[in-house]
């Protein structure tokens, strides 16, 4: 009982001083910015600092404000691209940690527009990496890798910007990890560290260690080798000294972050009968429980801390201790106004595990039932969710295309324009021989042969060149023609691809109902756009040669049905019986049954081909 007193003591004077020590690193920053005679650039980057503290430490309303306030500064200075640069990158990070992707893209193209005007390619890096991170959690990976190596690329003194160059490098080690590329994985998060201590953030340096653990972690789940296990122990502790010898410069959050890993690492990768182990494990949680009081986002690390303390009591067959620690983990996420459901999920499924193995069924039924509440509740949380970044992929993919489109728009209306000036010159020049070549022969014309004969000249050429006119007009018709007969055959064939992509979503939709994995959502969005793309090619077709379908059902009599349609149409596009029965799916004799069922609703002879009569009537 001594013990556990003295430990609370303890935990009591390290809260007290952290807590101090991180409002002292605050104030010393506000301090300065309160400081006469400041330079402005000095003020932006303390503003910036700010900003960035309090976006880690999820103060989002602290940190609009604080970048929001240096952006106002950049305004007033000169060659302060770089800065604005940051200013709108950090805005757009505050967003995305917000889920308000569409303001974070705004900030984003800022960005890039800012950086280019300036002289500074780092201000590109950032810009760069501000698009990586909106990419990274819309789950668009090859976009994210992309935009990280494009921002190193930009980077000229990598040691310049340590900083900006180890969270580019931590990123890379996440999309690598996820991959299990342990190859990458270990070469990124390596690198992470080397320049998060150059760069003297400490929260970074923390993170990355943490990385480092992760890889040791898939190390020795390959190799079994003591060390590997080892380094994972000491790397999570390095991660938690770096809080304890900065406590004013590491965030609450990542130091419970940890020791919660740390704790885990415990349970998973040691004898659950040491006693030694049991207890470091308990000591890491106790310090995680008690820094995380001062987090706004703690609830799923409490929850975390206590859902391993159950596990400890059921493994020592402690049913009742297990049951106290779920609860107090179920009551705590309860208050909370927004739910964090993998974690309510994860505690309730215990309860309910406890209980049943209790033999209290009832309250297992209970919170069984709670299960499927929570589950479905997170499932419409998902699925808003997965909407809400749907639609940011969609605007981002059309800004993209919009992009494109004015670029190629830009070109061409700059090739226009030299086009016109070149006929003009041209026009000119021809206009000026002309003249001279006119006066010329009417000179000459009137000297030999008199008024007459030039009047002669003069009615031959008319009749010349009203030949040549009529000939010209024929020509132009016939060519027409022509290209009306080719845009109706283009217009049907893509119609017919339309439409064979719709029947592939069709394939699609029966590949679900088979329960095989397929991105429902986003398959369902192509596929009614792909139907109202064949709506426009059937009104494009009609619109062209409105007498095709028209005179195609006068004949049968209106008997004709859509499916008919659609082989009539591939008749007439000289399609054969195979590439007919390939396209729709059927044998080739189900579709020699329908052209003799075609050739008896349209009152053909027997003798008389199909497609030459379609053919006739296109």
């Amino acid at each position: 009982m001594k013990r556990l007193i003295f430990l609370s003591l303890g935990l009591l004077l390290l809260l007290t001083t952290t807590s101090s020590a991180q409002n002292r690193y605050i104030d010393g920053l506000e301090q300065r910015l309160r400081t006469k005679n400041i330079a402005v650039d000095e003020v932006v980057a303390l503003h910036q600092q700010l900003a960035d503290w309090y976006r880690t430490n999820e103060q989002y309303p602290l940190a609009t404000q604080h970048a929001e306030n240096s952006l106002k500064l950049t305004k007033s200075g000169k060659n302060m691209e770089l800065s604005k640069t940051k200013a709108y990158v950090l805005l757009s990070n505050i967003a995305v940690n917000q889920e308000e992707y569409e303001q974070a893209r705004n900030h984003i193209d800022t960005a890039f527009t800012v950086a280019r005007t300036g002289h500074d390619s780092r201000a590109l890096g950032y810009a760069f990496y501000a698009e990586a991170t909106l990419n990274e959690t819309l789950y668009e990976n090859e976009k994210t890798v992309k935009n990280l190596q494009a921002a190193l690329r930009q980077i000229k003194d990598l040691k310049a910007e340590a900083l900006l160059v180890s969270r580019i490098y931590y990123r890379l080690y996440s999309i690598y990890s996820e991959q299990n590329d342990l190859k990458n994985s270990s070469n990124y998060a390596n690198k992470a560290v080397e320049y998060a201590i150059i760069s003297g953030n400490k929260n970074q340096l923390s993170n990355c260690y943490l990385a480092q653990a992760v890889v040791y972690t898939y190390r020795y789940d390959t190799s079994k080798h003591k060390a590997d296990l080892d380094s994972v122990i000491n790397l999570a502790e390095k991660a938690a000294a770096v809080y304890h010898k900065y406590p004013e410069q590491v965030a609450f959050n990542t130091y419970c972050i940890a020791r919660v890993n740390k704790a885990n690492y415990y349970l998973k990768y040691y004898p659950a009968t040491d006693l030694k182990i049991k207890q470091a494990i308990r000591d890491n949680l106790n310090e995680a429980l008690a820094v995380a009081k001062h987090v706004s986002s703690s609830p799923p690390v409490v929850a975390s801390c206590y859902g391993i303390l159950s596990e400890l009591a059921l493994r020592d067959n402690d049913l009742k201790g297990a049951e106290k620690y779920l609860l107090q983990a179920y009551t705590l996420m309860q208050v909370q106004k927004v739910p964090y459901y993998h974690t309510l999920i994860n505690v309730v499924n215990g309860l309910a595990s406890v209980y049943a193995e209790s033999g209290d069924y009832k309250k297992a039924f209970s919170f069984q039932q709670k299960v499927n509440e929570y589950s479905g509740l997170l499932f419409d949380e998902s699925q808003a969710q997965h909407t809400k970044r749907l639609e940011a992929q969609y605007q981002a993919d059309k800004r993209s295309r919009e992009l494109v489109v004015l670029t190629e728009n830009a070109k061409s209306l700059q090739r226009e324009k030299w086009l016109y000036i070149g006929l003009g010159i041209i026009a000119l020049v021809g206009a000026f021989f002309m003249f001279r070549s006119y006066d010329y022969r009417l000179k000459y014309s009137l000297a030999r042969e008199g008024k007459l004969k030039i009047e002669k000249q003069e009615a031959e050429l008319q009749t010349k060149l009203h030949k040549e006119e009529q000939e010209r007009l024929k020509a132009e018709q016939q060519l027409l023609t022509f290209q009306q007969q080719q845009l109706q055959k283009e217009a049907m064939a893509g119609a017919l691809h339309i439409e064979h992509k719709n029947e592939v979503l069709q394939n699609l939709k029966n590949r679900l109902a088979e329960n095989e994995t397929v991105n429902i959502h986003k398959i369902l969005r192509e596929e009614n756009l792909l139907d109202a793309d064949f709506e426009k090619a059937i009104y494009r077709i009609k619109e062209i040669n409105p007498g095709f379908f028209k005179t195609l059902n006068e004949k049968a009599q209106q008997k004709l049905t859509p499916l008919d349609l659609k082989y009539c149409t591939y008749i007439h596009l000289d399609m054969d019986t195979k590439q007919i029965a390939t396209l729709l799916s059927v044998e080739p004799k189900s579709v020699r049954m329908t052209k003799y069922r075609l050739k008896q609703k349209l009152n053909l002879d027997k003798d008389e081909e199909l497609g030459d009569y379609l053919r006739r009537m296109g």
